[in-house]
Order: structure tokens, then C-alpha cells, then sequence
């Protein structure tokens, strides 16, 4: 058996190469909206947070800005319902926010603007 952790077009589109497809899945792709896509950040905190609440929004002091648009907000998930998430004295949080589709559709055909914005990501968060 194999379970299909990822994208379901590349998956029956690509990897399969359409050999499965039936009037259903031709509908669902071709007709129903799709999802904002999420940017979805998962970290390791090294505090016990199991006090706080598991679902809060945060208000930035200084917007960030992703997919050339400012975020003010963002919403946290804190998992620490979850023991197994994190050893004893940690805690493992979710941050995620709703982002355009179409700037990261661009960004993906444009591998060397892809690979700029990245090491510049990386380079603004050493050490933080």
C-alpha cells in the first residue's frame, strides 16, 4: 500500500500520467476553485508553552512581507495539546497565513528568482 502525502495533480497527473482518471477526478480538476494556497511553518520552541492557548492570532509590531504582500497578522497554532509533539519542556507551534497563488506559480517558473529570494531569506534570518 502507498499513501500519497502531497500534491494530488502532480501525483494523477504526472506521476500516474493520467492513466487513472474517471469523470469525477476531470471534474474536480478542471471546475472546482482551488485553495488559497498556505504558507505553513512548523518550529520547535525551546519553552514549555503547555499553559498557553493552542490557537491564538498574533498582531506584528512590523508587518513581514511574503509573496509581495505585507502581513500584519498571523495565526499560531501551539500543539502543546499534544505531548508526543515535543519532549518534556519544549514545545512544537504551527504559524500559517493564507498567500496568493499566482506569485508562487511565477516564482516556480523562474528557478535562478527562486533561488535569489531564497539565500536572501536565509541570509536576513541568520541567527535568529
Amino acid at each position: 500500500m502507498v499513501i500519497w502525502a502531497g500534491d494530488g495533480h502532480r501525483l494523477i497527473f504526472d506521476m500516474l500520467e493520467g492513466r487513472y482518471i474517471d469523470e469525477q477526478i476531470r471534474t474536480m480538476y478542471e471546475k472546482w476553485m482551488p485553495v488559497l494556497p498556505l504558507v505553513h511553518v512548523m518550529m520547535g520552541v525551546n519553552r514549555d508553552m503547555s499553559k498557553e492557548p493552542s490557537r491564538i492570532m498574533i498582531e506584528l509590531e512590523k508587518p513581514i512581507r511574503i509573496a509581495e504582500e505585507d502581513k500584519q497578522w498571523l495565526f499560531v497554532i501551539n500543539h502543546s495539546f499534544d505531548p508526543s509533539m515535543a519532549p518534556p519542556g519544549k514545545s512544537s507551534v504551527e504559524v500559517w497565513f493564507a498567500t496568493k497563488y499566482d506569485y508562487w506559480e511565477n516564482l516556480s517558473h523562474h528557478r535562478g528568482k527562486y533561488e535569489r529570494k531564497r539565500t536572501y531569506c536565509q541570509l536576513c534570518h541568520q541567527g535568529t
